[in-house]
């Protein structure tokens, strides 16, 4: 018996997967069949680093682990307010922002909208890839998201798997994730115009 708070559990309990991860038939904690850690996901300017910001705990416990079992450095924020300043924090210290964020739509303080266009508005964070994590599902809705700047779009639940897939197509892209083309001077990304 272990205790949590005023509550005393068997230690078999404790390992009970959260709620996301019952939804999704996929356990959120390592066991002896989990494959090992990949090697860090690397780029131009080092390891990737995404930042999720998420008011439920559990569902950004989730994204962090399974991000970092695939080898990305992770940041989370409790709440938009926090996740801006997360975002911000590596420009004002003169270090590198993160190379993606994932960004909950309904959240305590700032929303995930409000959050996105923040970002977008700012020459420092507009290049960052923006994925909206919601329950919200209506088509004016998902509208709205890619009004205010988003580069995908999520419903809850979702597969964690998913997710990871999506973020990796989004650091793919040429000139995503702080990747630019050093040949261009104004660090810009270079298209190629057969294929455009």
């Amino acid at each position: 018996m272990r205790r949590i708070g005023a509550v005393r559990l068997p230690v078999e309990e404790m390992l009970t997967p959260c709620r996301p991860c019952v939804e999704m038939a996929e356990p959120c904690w390592p066991d002896e069949r989990a494959p090992s850690r990949p090697p860090p996901r690397v780029g131009a300017s080092g390891v990737k680093t995404v930042l999720v910001i998420d008011d439920d705990p559990d569902i950004r416990n989730l994204i962090t682990w399974k991000l970092a079992q695939a080898g990305y450095a992770t940041q989370s924020a409790p709440d938009g307010e926090a996740g801006l300043a997360a975002a911000f924090s590596g420009a004002a210290a003169g270090l590198p922002g993160p190379d993606l964020i994932v960004v909950d739509w309904m959240m305590p303080r700032i929303t995930g909208i409000e959050v996105c266009r923040t970002l977008r508005d700012n020459p420092v964070t507009a290049h960052i890839p923006i994925i909206l994590l919601t329950a919200k599902a209506q088509d004016g809705e998902i509208e709205l998201g890619y009004a205010a700047g988003i580069d995908d779009y999520i419903v809850k639940p979702f597969s964690p798997r998913a997710l990871l897939s999506r973020i990796e197509a989004l650091l793919a892209r040429p000139g995503a994730g702080g990747d630019v083309d050093p040949a261009r001077e104004d660090g810009t990304t270079s298209v190629d115009s057969r294929s455009a």
